[in-house]
């Protein structure tokens, strides 16, 4: 009777880090494949988060998304801890924000962007807002208006804030303004942005 019930112990153990285990899904990749944990995979693929990735060249770069739609940029360096800017700059887990309450740096950090970007709020459900992210490309300054989905929870960023300038590093600072009262809600003052386009290139 013992057997069976360590058994099961072990197998409800088993079961919980298997539904854990973080998939990521590739999507984009500098070569045609890449070896992660023994497998040859492509785009569309998807691995374990902490899986082992054979590197066949320093200049080889994988990007992955988690669940939650952010995405992760791979590379060689991440193992042999090079320092360059890029690398730094890049090689973040970008932000797992489901995973964690919303606070006054709940948002701060580095994210890639390939066509949108949807970002928690911490706003009032009951409140209209307008929400701006202000930020230079190229020496001009910027203002952008992000949309709010219907009960302010989230907003969407598109990459048209890069206008069209993929390999600028976007720096913004995002405000919210009460409709009513215009008051002035900082969201975040340190936060990057950095598209896909850019973020493929090898270090």
């Amino acid at each position: 009777m013992k057997k069976i019930y360590y058994i099961f112990i072990l197998f409800i153990i088993f079961s919980t880090g298997t539904v854990s285990a973080q998939k990521m899904k590739i999507i984009r990749c500098t070569t045609p494949t890449i070896i992660i944990n023994g497998e040859k995979l492509t785009i569309g693929d998807t691995f374990d988060k902490n899986s082992k990735i054979s590197w066949i060249s320093s200049k080889q770069v994988l990007i992955a998304k988690d669940p939650n739609g952010y995405m992760v940029r791979y590379t060689s360096s991440q193992e042999t801890e090079k320092s360059t800017f890029f690398t730094s700059v890049l090689n973040t887990q970008y932000k797992e924000l489901s995973s964690r309450d919303f606070d006054t740096n709940g948002i701060d950090g580095k994210y890639i962007i390939d066509k949108q970007l949807i970002l928690p709020t911490g706003l009032n459900a009951d409140t209209k807002y307008t929400v701006e992210l202000h930020y230079t490309i190229d020496g001009k300054e910027n203002i952008y208006k992000a949309k709010l989905s219907a009960d302010n929870s989230t907003m969407i960023i598109k990459k048209k804030i890069f206008n069209n300038k993929y390999k600028e590093t976007i720096k913004a600072r995002i405000i919210a303004y009460d409709k009513k009262s215009n008051q002035e809600i900082l969201l975040s003052n340190n936060i990057e942005f950095i598209h896909i386009e850019r973020a493929i290139i090898p270090d």
